[in-house]
């Protein structure tokens, strides 16, 4: 049975309930942790975890990096190493298979040592993040546009805790490329980072908060889920305790029937106007663009009885799973 699924870029991660984790998609940059860079079109077990005898709790895919996490709170970490990406100090070689990253997450007085344990982790492009069983949130790898949430835009190499959230008691945590999200016990929603396309949800438009910030928007209701693109970063979703799905950011984006607007992706321009248009629409503070969390309505709303659960958020789509079966016969 999998119980846990991540998707990269080009890759996938499938944890079982075994611990055992299997790998597909793009090889290159080691990203699938089989000590090759050959693409695999089906899972493929990652034996050198098995061979280590090392049962994974929590896995992440980024960009061109994967993270994994075990039950003794032991980071495994592999693929594009650029920018400590993978919290192995200053080396930016790529890592074929999974090697184990040398700290202790979060020190503990607890005698079984359940501070450090890790509650999930988050991958994005070129930075990663892990967040404990305590509440607590280390982030690390390239902080431009002041995604680590440190208060600065520097590298950083090896896991290094969010001091503003220390005692926010995170259990969850969304990386992109530009911002950042996490959400705590109690259920506020906290981002930071560019603001570029309203993305951060806090409705100044394109302000950059250098810091974790709580969205306002969300005060009286509880967030329970967070879901950042980190294929593009350019907006962000929220599921809140009632079931009901928000969403904010880019016009272009998934936001369950925002406006549309021509695509920097679009297949019938070339590859440098693409790449101009990605710029410009960094920049760009058009009004179609969503500052604020709006809420996504679809047929679940017939049925009080449905709720949303969680979401995975795409570049131009999104998923959403729900409390309700589906009827196979």
């Amino acid at each position: 049975m999998i119980r846990a699924v991540s998707m990269g870029r080009a890759h996938v991660m499938a944890l079982a309930s075994t611990g055992q984790l299997f790998t597909w998609g793009m090889g290159l940059d080691g990203r699938l942790g089989h000590g090759d860079t050959v693409h695999r079109d089906g899972p493929s077990p990652v034996a050198a975890l098995e061979d280590a005898g090392v049962a994974l709790m929590s896995i992440a895919a980024g960009t061109a990096h994967s993270i994994a996490a075990d039950a003794e709170g032991i980071l495994w970490v592999w693929g594009c190493g650029l920018e400590g990406a993978l919290g192995l100090g200053e080396n930016d070689e790529n890592v074929m298979t999974p090697t184990r990253v040398e700290t202790t997450l979060a020190p503990t007085e607890r005698p079984d040592g359940a501070g450090r344990q890790v509650r999930m982790l988050a991958a994005g492009n070129q930075n990663s993040a892990a967040v404990t069983v305590d509440g607590r949130i280390f982030t690390w790898g390239l902080g431009a546009h002041y995604t680590l949430g440190l208060g600065n835009m520097e590298t950083v190499f090896r896991p290094t805790e969010v001091q503003s959230l220390r005692y926010a008691k995170i259990k969850k945590a969304a990386l992109g490329p530009r911002h950042a999200a996490a959400v705590g016990e109690d259920g506020v929603l906290y981002t930071w980072g560019s603001g570029a396309h309203g993305r951060l949800g806090h409705g100044d438009e394109n302000a950059t908060h250098r810091l974790p910030s709580p969205v306002s928007f969300f005060e009286g209701r509880k967030v329970v889920d967070v879901s950042i693109c980190h294929c593009n970063g350019s907006a962000t979703a929220a599921i809140t305790e009632d079931g009901a799905c928000f969403t904010w950011g880019a016009a272009h984006a998934a936001l369950g029937g925002s406006a549309k607007r021509l695509s920097s992706s679009d297949p019938k321009k070339g590859r440098d106007e693409r790449e101009m248009d990605e710029e410009q629409e960094e920049d760009d503070s058009s009004p179609q663009h969503q500052c604020v969390p709006r809420a996504v309505e679809g047929s679940w709303h017939r049925d009080r009885q449905t709720k949303i659960d969680g979401i995975a958020l795409g570049t131009y789509h999104a998923l959403l799973l729900t409390n309700q079966r589906v009827d196979r016969r």
